[in-house]
């Protein structure tokens, strides 16, 4: 994975140096600005017509819908199949087709392998970029098929020092993580946690991964203070050295990654994950 800080600037010299991959996976910490970003991208290098992307023809952006309630659906397989007859069809305007899946965590199972058929055909001069905050979110597979871009503030296991926005359930589940030998604490923790509501469950991995990240780097006497919650799990892990709680961030992203992969139980994925976090 290639570490850089502008993505515009990046993905400009790759386009005149004619090594523009078809697919990207842009990993970030700001999603809307890398939104923006590639936007620009697209408006001055891609297309040269001055046309608006919104009305532009041969642009095409899938992000997350408005469900019917007010809990928003994951991206679904109807919009990476309109996504594909979109690729089916010439350019209008420009002499490139280009697309950009926006928070492409959120396809669901089937979403995502109807995405992977696109990347292992993508027709020439056609461009997509996947934008994602959380790239171990997304299959192995369509992983595997796109050029990486790191394009994160810094360079960390994951997460920042202070909690990030799109860790906003971070507490609760640190809160049941750090009682978890509580019956009660560890039905609150899997109670949620359904195959309709795998973002919900995303956010929770995401949390675990990030606690480990600032234990170890507690552990390393990195100047980090730890909460009430977080300090309890710290005094209750089993570990003798760095090492040791490195093992634990990647077998737990393991089991993260083929809950992902595998479309798992998320209930079973999440006592395996707690429990390997004791282990």
């Amino acid at each position: 994975m290639i570490v850089i800080r502008m993505i515009k600037e990046y993905l400009e010299l790759r386009f005149k140096q004619n090594k523009l991959y078809n697919s990207w996976l842009i990993d970030v910490d700001d999603e809307v600005r890398a939104l923006k970003d590639l936007q620009t991208f697209i408006t001055t290098c891609l297309f040269s017509d001055n046309i608006s992307l919104k009305n532009h023809p041969d642009y095409h952006l899938i992000e997350r819908e408005q469900g019917s309630s007010t809990n928003i659906r994951d991206i679904s397989i109807a919009q990476i199949r309109e996504l594909q007859l979109f690729f089916y069809k010439t350019s209008v305007l420009s002499q490139y087709r280009v697309a950009i899946i926006y928070q492409a965590d959120l396809m669901n199972i089937h979403a995502a392998n109807s995405c992977l058929k696109i990347l292992e055909d993508t027709p020439k001069n056609s461009f997509i970029f996947l934008i994602t905050s959380k790239a171990s979110g997304i299959i192995s597979t369509i992983r595997s098929r796109c050029a990486k871009v790191n394009a994160r503030s810094q360079n960390y296991l994951i997460g920042k020092d202070e909690y990030p926005d799109n860790l906003g359930f971070y507490s609760k589940f640190i809160a049941d993580i750090a009682n978890y030998s509580n019956p009660s604490a560890r039905l609150s923790l899997t109670k949620d946690f359904t195959s309709k509501n795998r973002e919900y469950w995303r956010d929770f991995a995401y949390s675990v991964l990030h606690l480990i990240n600032r234990i170890i780097k507690k552990y390393l006497n990195i100047d980090i203070k730890l909460n009430e919650h977080e300090t309890v799990i710290f005094n209750q892990l089993h570990f003798n050295s760095a090492n040791c709680l490195i093992e634990k961030f990647t077998n737990i992203k393991r089991i993260i990654n083929n809950t992902i992969d595998y479309d798992l139980d998320l209930k079973a994925s999440t006592i395996l994950v707690v429990e390997e976090l004791f282990a």
